[in-house]
């Protein structure tokens, strides 16, 4: 993922990670859900309003089985604006207590 600087118009900005443990890979459905679990509460921190009451989306990137056995046990949590029509679109700064 390429790191761009806020003042620089962008897509998506990474609002939260964690580290999964655990030494067998759970599966893409598993890992999915527990990602979303961490991306949800850690959303609201970061926007300033809950998921459900924002019109900001997010996304999340998580372990494949071949890069959880190269050891990869990181979720990262990308927040991004969305547009009137459900697409991506661009911002400049930061969502950070965007609360909208």
């Amino acid at each position: 993922m390429p790191i761009v600087s806020c003042r620089i118009s962008h897509h998506s900005e990474v609002y939260d990670d964690a580290v999964i443990a655990g030494t067998e890979y759970p599966g893409l459905e598993a890992l999915g859900e527990e990602a979303d679990q961490v991306c949800k509460k850690s959303f609201a921190e970061f926007v300033g309003i809950s998921y459900e009451d924002s019109g900001i989306d997010f996304s999340r990137y998580i372990p494949t089985e071949g890069s959880w056995e190269s050891g990869d046990r990181l979720i990262t949590c990308v927040a991004r604006a969305v547009d009137m029509n459900g697409n991506w679109a661009q911002t400049t700064g930061t969502l950070k207590n965007a609360r909208w």
